[in-house]
């Protein structure tokens, strides 16, 4: 169709030279000619040009001009089909697909058979998932360009995905018969193994197996075509050839596990023994294959036969030394009778390594390597982490350690004990050392990280995996660049945990950009897989696509995500309140002194902080500015708002930002119980009976013992009591709670969960102040505690008025009023029915569970909590109680005190009765309980030995370390650390005293200097007395001033030595090394460090300019270039005349011979003319400056060359 305003012939070529531009991606040259048809009055409103500026300007970035002149352009024509398409790139590029739609079917209306919007419209629909449209679209596609090949494979796949399966396959089969024309290529070959699968999907096996038999000549992909006839013959019930193709495909990978899975179906096995002796046949065929071997464990049905097999499979793996054993087999822990068996062999390997060395105690077994006792310890100590036996597990880790303790899986091993034993601080100090041990290692880097962040150290997190991210760019940038959803969910987690509510949000935030970004991207393979012919595995990708948010890094993000918006619901931030300046009229000299001195510290520590955010800001707008260079005029590329951490803790709407994570879960993660429970708590504050229902439904279909789902209840119920519902509601309500009532039958019976206090609006808070009312009401206070008590709740009696009257906390059950109790309750009470305690132990229980008789009358086969062991369950218990003994030992407490902890440990003493007879911790090295400790006490004696101390200081340390010698007592018989030089304790001193004794050497210093050289130096000839004798470094080259040149001639020297140069190039070497020859003739060869430039008072800025210099010689520009160049280089050639013939550098101040000294020397006078000093600070500046001005006679006058370019830095 002509365009409704038609261009004559001038104007329209112009037009079409935008369109190339456009296409070209020669955005600014499109704006000129835009301009050029827009400056002429009879066409400054002409719309397609206006929509195609529009475009442009999108392109570029400036997205308010682009709207505004494509809807000026679509105002003046709106019956352009250009206008209505552009506008729908427009809404394309703002990800707004379905009103792209919109105007690409407005478009449509003008122009039916423009192709190209016809190409557009079905990306839009296959992304949106309109199948029925993307249907008809395809279809008028198919119709236009009926030779095309993506025409006929787009039909077809439309009614695929429809399920019109015989459609499908009959659009293929006419494609292939009347269009497609030898040779078989790859392509060829993909679309047959689609047909296959799109008959195969419409459940027509016999068929999809003769089109598979018919065309496996023409199929390149011969594994796919036995994969997939083996799996029809299994559903066709055809085993005799299933088997045949299985057995076939062994031979071809003995370790695929599905193959040997299969070839079980087909020889239809179903007892254990002859699943075992099928497996000893592939074990002896294959006899490195470890699938038979590992499989058979699993079908192994009689005890005693499976301790034989998996008595071989772990010998053979402890032998081996293989590190992920226990991951292998883990899976048989879910039968209890093969874990125990799986311990107790590991348990007897243990004995007989440490004892003779054997697995068994047979004389005839052979010796294993000393590793096998290792890998044992590492076994067994996974083992008892995975049956929650921590104490056993750390003794058998440590047994490990002790054993290897360079070995870094043991520190990662340990380090997992100690987090599923609950202390994430432990376990992450003891990945801190396994990463210490390798730190190039990038997985134990990241696992550090992990554990780091578990135990709220996020900064020190982000810096361990700055050490594996892009330089110059902070971490989080990095790793939020490269979707590294691991760390932000786990930096969520930790955010949330620390109470920053922004911070965490923002994490939940980028994981959710993530997710969208992957389907986003789906868009550009529409296209290619049609191109390419890869339509299984685009296929595959749309399906993926469509359930992408089911993914569990999508589900912890939601539900941190979640969590804070509720949180921040109940308890909204308040507004940052400015501090109250103090009253300093009324405070002493000596107070107002300390108040400006804190207010100074505060203040430069502020601008310190403000600074170094200033430097990341910088940084991150440098990087933002590159990333968006690099997408400039990708119309796809995402404009996305940037997530302020305190802008998102202040939603206006938290509750319907929570409803945003829990839409996507409530369809893809339907089978977890947390997703309902979530939506319960959100619809329970937005007052949604109806959805609050239908989430207590569902929960309680999967699973109605959960620990959370009985408070949801009776916070439901106790709502309808509260509320008046509508009538219609109310009938829903009352018919849809029918089966509760029927599996419930005290359900509505049960009392409403108690009364919460007026501003208590943690769930927490209401139970822990009226426990705290109850211990005051059982304890009496001292008079000075009582009297701060009382002051300190005045506030609390004047916001809860009826503090005092509470009821005290009602029974747990029926109510329970913590979440988790009721559960822990019938969970405790059905293990009692289920084992039988020993007499003893039943005593106890009978004994402790009175009170709790007399206090739950109506629940009374209900015992308490377990209490815990004696002595200890929890792990860290039994190292407190020691140290808080050993305590008590040391210090004479007061008699108030001492009557207090008498008093409080006397149940401690009756249920502990060798609490007293406690055994010290075990000791690792002498006396050193920490792995530093032994270089503190060494360092520690090496200082008292040096010094001299105070008597009533002596006196403290003759006392304290009295304990010290006890337990110690070659404690000063300590050999100091290995010596790495005599005196040098640090590993590079040995290289800075040879440096600083040949630099002495070759330098005369002034009587003043060497005097006090000569005095601070006797030290440390006193302890090293073969200072002097000490080798020197190796001879660097005179003039080779800087530390690194030495190294960078030498290799010069070397290159020079292994590679033959073409003649021009040696002709050059050889005249540029006369210079070096000349000022080095004990190096001939080697060319001396550059002259830098006069002026040139950064160090690298010589460098640059000379090999640009070099690189324009050898370079021929293009006119333009070298037009821009002449012109820009003209200041340069006007400030450094002589620009072509370098003199060598200024010379610089005898002995300064590091790069930056002349620029702080430099710096520093002109700080002394700019500041008056203190006269006794100036005698002492002058006094030192002398040597200076006497070494350097034009010192003053160095700063004047510092106007030839402005400041030196």
């Amino acid at each position: 169709m002509p365009p409704s305003n038609p261009l004559p012939p001038k104007e329209n070529a112009l037009f079409k030279r935008i369109l190339r531009c456009y296409e070209h991606k020669q955005y600014k040259n499109g704006l000129k000619f835009a301009k050029q048809i827009l400056s002429n009055p009879k066409f400054a409103e002409h719309g397609e040009t206006l929509a195609m500026k529009g475009l442009t300007l999108n392109c570029l970035g400036r997205k308010e001009e682009a709207y505004e002149y494509v809807r000026r352009g679509l105002r003046n024509d709106l019956k352009s089909p250009v206008c209505w398409h552009v506008y729908g790139l427009l809404q394309r590029s703002d990800k707004k697909y379905d009103e792209a739609i919109k105007c690409y079917r407005n478009a449509l209306k003008w122009e039916k058979e423009n192709i190209q919007i016809l190409r557009d419209l079905s990306l839009l629909q296959i992304q949106m998932r309109d199948l029925e449209g993307y249907k008809d679209t395809r279809y008028q596609l198919f119709m236009l360009r009926p030779t095309q090949r993506a025409s006929w494979i787009g039909f077809a796949m439309s009614y695929h995905l429809l399920g019109d399966y015989e459609m499908a396959n009959s659009i293929l089969d006419a494609f292939r018969t009347n269009q497609m024309k030898g040779p078989y290529d790859y392509e060829h070959s993909e679309l047959l193994l689609y047909q296959n699968m799109v008959l195969a999907e419409s459940g027509q096996f016999d068929r999809a197996l003769s089109h598979l038999h018919k065309f496996q000549t023409q199929i390149l992909d011969k594994l796919s075509v036995k994969e997939t006839s083996g799996e029809y013959y299994l559903k066709l019930k055809r085993f005799k050839e299933a088997e045949a193709v299985y057995e076939d495909l062994l031979k071809r990978n003995p370790e695929n596990v599905m193959y040997y899975q299969k070839l079980i179906d087909a020889k239809q096995l179903s007892d254990p023994d002859e699943k075992v002796a099928f497996f000893d046949v592939y074990k002896k065929e294959y006899p490195k294959a470890i699938a038979p071997r590992r499989l058979q464990l699993s079908e192994a049905g009689s005890a005693a036969v499976f301790a034989r097999l998996v008595d071989e499979y772990l010998r053979h793996g402890l032998h081996k030394g293989i590190p992920p054993l226990f991951v292998d087999i883990r899976s048989l822990y879910a039968d209890k009778s093969k874990a125990e068996t799986i311990e107790n062999l590991v348990l007897q390997y243990i004995e007989n390594l440490s004892k003779t060395g054997t697995f068994s105690s047979e004389p005839s077994e052979a010796k294993q390597p000393a590793s096998a006792l290792l890998w044992a310890y590492y076994y067994a100590a996974q083992h008892f982490d995975y049956k929650k036996d921590t104490d056993r597990a750390l003794k058998y880790i440590d047994a490990a350690i002790e054993h290897t303790p360079t070995l870094i899986e043991l520190f990662i091993v340990k380090g997992r004990i100690y987090k599923h034993a609950g202390d994430p601080v432990s376990a992450y100090q003891w990945l801190e050392e396994a990463q210490a041990m390798d730190t190039a290692d990038r997985y134990v880097n990241s696992k550090c990280a992990r554990y780091m962040l578990r135990a709220g150290h996020v900064a020190r997190a982000e810096e361990m995996c700055a050490k594996f991210t892009r330089e110059g760019v902070p971490a989080t940038e990095n790793l939020n660049e490269m979707q590294c959803m691991w760390f932000q969910t786990e930096a969520a987690a930790a955010y949330q945990r620390a109470r920053q509510w922004g911070e965490a949000l923002k994490k939940a935030h980028e994981v959710d950009r993530h997710f969208s970004e992957i389907m986003e991207d789906q868009f550009d393979f529409h296209s290619y897989c049609m191109r390419k012919m890869t339509l299984r595995s685009y296929v595959g990708l749309l399906r993926l696509e469509d359930v992408l948010r089911a993914h569990p890094f999508y589900f912890r993000a939601a539900r941190a995500a979640i969590s804070v918006y509720l949180r921040l619901y109940a308890c909204p931030l308040q507004d940052n309140v400015q501090p109250q300046e103090p009253d300093t009229e009324n405070l002493a000299p000596s107070e107002l002194k300390k108040l400006r001195n804190k207010q100074r510290k505060a203040k430069r520590k502020a601008e310190q902080e403000s600074m170094l955010a200033a430097q990341v800001q910088v940084k991150r707008e440098q990087h933002h500015k590159a990333r968006q260079q690099q997408e400039q005029g990708d119309p796809e590329a995402p404009q996305l708002d940037e997530l302020i951490p305190d802008k998102l803790a202040r939603a206006e709407d938290p509750l319907e930002q929570a409803i945003k994570f829990l839409q996507p879960l409530r369809t893809l993660a339907a089978d977890r119980i947390e997703t309902y429970l979530m939506a319960f708590e959100i619809y329970f504050r937005k007052e949604k009976p109806l959805l609050m229902l239908q989430s207590i439904k569902r929960a309680w279909r999967l699973e109605p013992g959960h620990h959370h789902l009985h408070d949801c209840l009776v916070r439901f119920r106790g709502w309808l009591d509260q509320n008046q519902l509508a009538p219609a509601v109310a009938e829903v309500v009352n018919k849809e709670t029918q089966e509760v009532r029927r599996l419930l039958p005290d359900y509505r019976s049960l009392p409403p969960p108690p009364a919460r206090l007026p501003g208590a609006s943690h769930h927490h808070l209401h139970d822990c102040l009226v426990r705290f009312r109850g211990w005051l009401d059982q304890n009496q206070l001292a008079p000075a505690v009582a009297e701060v008590v009382n002051k300190e709740t005045q506030e609390v009696r004047r916001l809860l008025p009826d503090y005092r009257s509470l009821p005290p906390p009602p029974a747990r059950l029926p109510g329970a009023s913590h979440h988790h109790l009721h559960d822990c309750l019938v969970r405790f009470r059905g293990w009692l029915d289920q084992n039988q305690l020993a007499p003893a132990v039943a005593e106890v229980v009978n004994k402790e569970t009175q009170e709790v008789r007399r206090l739950l009358p109506d629940y009374r086969s209900l015992p308490p909590p377990p209490a815990r062991l004696p002595g200890a369950s929890h792990h860290h218990l039994h190292d407190c109680l020691v140290r808080f003994r050993g305590w008590l030992d040391q210090n004479q407490l007061a008699p108030a005190v001492a009557e207090v902890v008498n008093k409080e440990t006397q149940e401690v003493r009756r249920l502990l009765p060798d609490y007293r007879s406690l055994p010290p911790p075990p000791a690792r090295l002498p006396g050193a309980s920490h792995h530093h400790l032994h270089d503190c006490l060494v360092r520690f004696r090496g200082w008292l030995d040096q010094n001299q101390l105070a008597p009533a200081v002596a006196e403290v340390v003759n006392k304290e370390t009295q304990e010290v010698r006890r337990l110690l007592p070659d404690y000063r018989s300590l050999p100091p650390p290995p010596a790495r030089l005599p005196g040098a304790s640090h590993h590079h001193l040995h290289d800075c005293l040879v440096r600083f004794r040949g630099w002495l050497d070759q330098n005369q210093l002034a009587p003043a200097v060497a005097e006090v050289v000569n005095k601070e130096t006797q030290e440390v000839r006193r302890l090293l007395p073969d200072y002097r004798s000490l080798p020197p470094p190796p001879a660097r080259l005179p003039g080779a001033s800087h530390h690194h040149l030495h190294d960078c001639l030498v290799r010069f020297r070397g290159w020079l030595d292994q590679n033959q140069l073409a003649p021009a190039v040696a002709e050059v070497v050889n005249k540029e090394t006369q210079e070096v020859r000349r000022l080095l003739p004990d190096y001939r060869s080697l060319p001396p460090p550059p002259a830098r430039l006069p002026g040139a008072s950064h160090h690298h800025l010589h460098d640059c300019l000379v090999r640009f210099r070099g690189w324009l010689d050898q370079n021929q520009l293009a006119p333009a270039v070298a037009e821009v160049v002449n012109k820009e280089t003209q200041e340069v050639r006007r400030l450094l005349p002589d620009y072509r013939s370098l003199p060598p550098p200024p010379a610089r101040l005898p002995g300064a011979s590091h790069h930056h000294l002349h620029d702080c020397l430099v710096r520093f006078r002109g700080w002394l003319d700019q500041n008056q000093l203190a006269p006794a600070v100036a005698e002492v500046v002058n006094k030192e400056t002398q040597e200076c001005v006497g070494l350097a006679a034009p010192y003053p006058s160095l700063s004047e060359r510092e106007g030839e370019f402005g400041p030196t830095h």
